[in-house]
């Protein structure tokens, strides 16, 4: 079976199985899930779900789902109203056996992440080319969303935090050589990292805006 099949196969079995009507989905962002996406439109038109709306994680993820007619919320309209996420589905770019994940390479990192937590049940979208059969950070580049603003300093302040780690890093670009920004108009910092421990890392990550 061929990849394109293989996503589209992952992408229904996980929209078929977890989506249900009068519920809150969070639609994430990249190839499979553009497909789950396109499954839930289509279940919506069949009138096999109903009453479904959408909080998206990127604003390619929005434009997609306004053009197949799938109603969105803001994820400030359900935090104000005091309900949470029903469930999120996301694909990965690498998973472990112990489901640990390396997200991001699409781009939609921080977006992904907030909107994510605020789910009940969060599923991950792969097949077994995504499966690591070595150390996850031996499989794909970790992205790592940076402000814009002084992100030199930054990302020189986690080479030197981490350079023991890391094997090479750079500040990811589009193809004509400029600067790729999030849809927060934030840079990403691609990092080779050697095998270390995953929580320890993931901690230490997360404390370096308050360090820096």
């Amino acid at each position: 079976m061929d990849q394109l099949k293989l996503m589209k196969l992952v992408a229904h079995k996980a929209v078929d199985t977890y989506v249900k009507s009068n519920t809150i989905v969070a639609l994430g962002t990249g190839r499979t899930s553009d497909l789950a996406v396109e499954r839930l439109a289509e279940l919506l038109k069949q009138e096999k779900l109903s009453n479904v709306q959408g909080v998206s994680t990127s604003n390619r993820t929005s434009e997609q789902a306004n053009k197949l007619g799938i109603p969105l919320l803001t994820l400030d309209e359900v935090v104000e109203s005091d309900r949470l996420i029903d469930v999120a589905i996301d694909g990965a770019d690498s998973v472990d056996q112990n489901l640990n994940l390396i997200k991001g390479g699409g781009g939609a990192l921080f977006k992904e992440y907030l909107v994510e937590q605020y789910a009940k049940e969060f599923i991950v979208m792969v097949d077994h080319s995504k499966v690591a059969t070595k150390h996850l950070l031996e499989t794909f580049d970790l992205p790592i969303e940076i402000v814009e603003h002084g992100h030199r300093s930054t990302c020189k302040y986690i080479f030197n935090k981490f350079r023991e780690f890391i094997n090479d890093w750079k500040v990811r670009k589009n193809r004509d050589g400029s600067l790729f920004l999030t849809d927060n108009h934030n840079v990403v910092m691609d990092v080779k990292f050697k095998p270390m421990e995953l929580k320890t890392l993931h901690t230490e990550l997360k404390m370096v805006k308050m360090e820096n």
